[in-house]
């Protein structure tokens, strides 16, 4: 058998729905148990700002990276799993093995970009923020951070620059 999940569980307006993708997950993981991209989704969803289950989201992204190792993706997600979970330098290691296998991801150096600016390593945070603006000029929210960046930095003329494109 198989089943659908619909709609948008990152932004879904209620609690109940959430819980449905959840009922909808752990049934296919029932069924499909080797299949790492169900706990992936699983995580993100149990992540969710209206669910906060960050160790259970911690648990299944280490399922789904135990699953498929070979994964960039999914070692990228670990990597933002563990720093909601723990904060402070969590997750660098992770995001740093998923750009050794992905350099080229604009989204796995924002990513660490933006832990790195939060503990204050600001050349390294810029370092990732700039990698991925040049490899997505269009993500606003990596010049979002960087406008922050620059800005605590001293350099207020780029990041209102950057600030006014995010």
């Amino acid at each position: 058998g198989t089943f659908v999940l619909h709609g948008n569980f990152g932004v879904a307006a209620h609690r109940h729905q959430l819980r449905e993708y959840l009922e909808a997950l752990n049934e296919g993981i029932g069924r499909h148990p080797a299949t790492a991209l169900l706990y992936a989704v699983r995580a993100e969803l149990e992540r969710s700002p209206s669910l906060c289950l960050y160790d259970e989201a911690l648990r299944d992204c280490r399922k789904s990276c135990a699953l498929a190792p070979g994964s960039a993706g999914l070692w990228a997600n670990l990597g933002r799993a563990q720093n909601f979970a723990a904060g402070g330098r969590a997750g660098i290691g992770s995001l740093s093995r998923a750009l050794r296998q992905c350099p080229r991801s604009g989204w796995m150096r924002a990513w660490r970009g933006a832990i790195y600016a939060r503990l204050g390593e600001r050349e390294r945070a810029l370092v990732d923020l700039n990698g991925c603006v040049s490899r997505m000029p269009w993500y606003a929210q990596a010049y979002s951070w960087r406008g922050a960046l620059l800005n605590s930095m001293g350099r207020p003329a780029q990041a209102c620059r950057d600030l006014d494109r995010a």
